[in-house]
């Protein structure tokens, strides 16, 4: 039995799609799991046909009963997505759905995400939360937890510093209606794609930078921000963190730097647990709650977060889920031949 795990070979960008799935390569490849590239591309007019010819030469090197980790989505569309699980059924390989996102539980989806999912052998989802959710919308599929996901950086500086009392936050700028109006005296400094985005007062524009970039030039004597909106053209955003784990957590906590996150989030009990930052009912809870901290309490958390940090870069978390689901495919096929 060999191991394969899907790669997308796409150009570089400013967000964190990519950075996330090329780690997921990279630590799995250091398990001797074997590359299947897959260029993204958009080929409305490909036929079924051409599509399975396709499919069959990206896993030409792939045998009856391997174990292939498929990284949804691949963003080469849906189709091509249920394509290649059920193409892998037929072929009787074992397939891990290593899912970065549920579109289905932001509420924008146009297809049968549950039909999809249960295309699969076995599951990587993100949370208890995130799984329960799946199976109350009819995916059958077996599953494994993988609370955070992974950040690697090599060369990166991380400050040991007692965190100042102020506030980073890189991601989709899009998404964040709650700088438009910043209700916040705490100064906060903002990495992304500004594009025509007005700012309110103590927001801070940094610039926007591609991800290897972006871990030297953050701010890292800060509390990094995760919080989303729900916007108005669709996509409820804040209601999905109640299942996913935002990359953006991970990228944070890899650099050294506290986390402040919704206290309804599903990564909230997490972060509680260890001391890895704060949890916040509201944005404008921000100003009370960084007051409210000592510097015993500052320095505890600092603390916390880089011992944190260590594992995040060491690539844990997607190796444990890795084992984890082979374990449980080697075990349902003993069952199955019993």
């Amino acid at each position: 039995m060999n191991r394969w795990v899907t790669t997308i070979i796409e150009s570089n960008a400013a967000d964190s799609v990519k950075k996330a799935k090329v780690d997921v390569y990279h630590i799995a490849n250091g398990m001797d799991y074997q590359p299947l590239y897959i260029y993204r591309y958009i080929d409305e007019n490909e036929d079924d046909y051409a599509l399975m010819s396709r499919i069959d030469g990206i896993t030409a090197g792939v045998a009856y009963e391997d174990i292939v980790v498929y990284q949804y989505p691949s963003y080469n569309g849906a189709h091509f997505d249920r394509m290649f699980l059920q193409r892998m059924k037929q072929r009787g390989i074992y397939t891990i759905l290593f899912i970065h996102d549920a579109e289905m539980l932001r509420g924008k989806v146009d297809f049968d995400e549950s039909a999809l999912f249960n295309e699969a052998t076995l599951l990587i989802v993100h949370s208890q939360a995130m799984q329960v959710a799946l199976v109350e919308r009819g995916v059958t599929r077996k599953m494994v937890q993988k609370p955070f996901f992974d950040y690697q950086h090599q060369g990166v500086s991380v400050s040991h510093e007692r965190p100042e009392k102020r506030v980073v936050f890189a991601g989709n700028l899009a998404k964040t209606r709650f700088l438009q109006k910043w209700p916040n005296h705490t100064e906060i400094l903002v990495y992304g794609d500004k594009n025509d985005s007005q700012f309110g007062p103590n927001v801070h524009y940094c610039g926007v930078f591609e991800q290897e970039e972006l871990v030297r030039r953050m701010e890292k004597n800060s509390f990094g921000l995760a919080w989303d909106d729900k916007l108005p053209d669709g996509g409820d955003y804040q209601q999905y963190t109640k299942y996913n784990a935002p990359h953006k957590i991970s990228l944070y906590l890899s650099l050294g730097i506290p986390v402040i996150v919704w206290k309804e989030a599903a990564i909230a009990e997490m972060v509680q647990k260890l001391e890895l930052g704060i949890t916040i009912n509201a944005i404008e809870d921000i100003d009370h709650q960084l007051s409210e901290l000592s510097d015993e309490e500052l320095l505890r958390i600092k603390n916390n977060v880089l011992s944190f940090s260590c594992l995040l870069q060491s690539g844990i978390f997607t190796r444990t889920a890795l084992m984890d689901s082979e374990v449980k495919i080697l075990l349902s096929k003993g069952a199955s031949q019993a």
